[in-house]
Formats: structure tokens, sequence, C-alpha cells
């Protein structure tokens, strides 16, 4: 069983066991199912794939406009994605210092 404990109050950090393989094929089904495509299609597969990393970008930048305009540092940002803070501002700053 995998469990995972996630901060209740800031300073606290989170710890999350590393089962994202499977958090992507079952996304991945269900993405599927929604769409009624069959994921023995390579073609379909590769799209509805595409799709969950499109929309995987688009969360992690608007997370991090949410950290920045809390005030979180690009130093912390970059922390958690093994990047420099330098990497992680020109990738994400969007006219923000």
């Amino acid at each position: 069983m995998v469990h995972y404990h996630f901060n209740v109050s800031p300073g606290e950090n989170v710890v999350a066991y590393d089962d994202i393989g499977d958090l992507i094929e079952d996304s991945l089904v269900v993405l599927a199912q929604r769409r009624a495509a069959w994921l023995g299609d390579d073609k379909a597969a590769i799209q509805l794939l595409a799709n969950l990393v499109d929309k995987t970008a688009e969360a992690l930048a608007q997370r991090i406009r949410a950290a920045r305009a809390a005030g979180i540092s690009w130093e912390e940002i970059a922390d958690p994605l093994g990047a420099t803070a330098t990497e992680v501002r020109l990738r994400f700053a969007d006219g923000q210092a």
C-alpha cells in the first residue's frame, strides 16, 4: 500500500512515494475511455500521452506562477525541479523578476 503525507502547514516537507508511472498509465486509460480511443493503436496512444504532457506542463506553469505570487523565490522553486534558479526563471518568468 502506498501512503501519502502532505504538508498541512507552511514549512513542512511533502513526502510522497514514487508511483508516477502507475498514475500516468491510469490517466492514459481513463483518457482513452473518455475519448473512445484504443490504446493498441500507437498513434492514438501517442496523441493521448502528448495531451497529458501538455496539460501537465500547463499545470506546472500555473503552480509556479502561484508560488511566485506568494513570494516563493526562484531558488526554492528550482530545487524540486532539479534545475537552477536561472534556468527556471528563464523558462517560466513571463516578465516576472
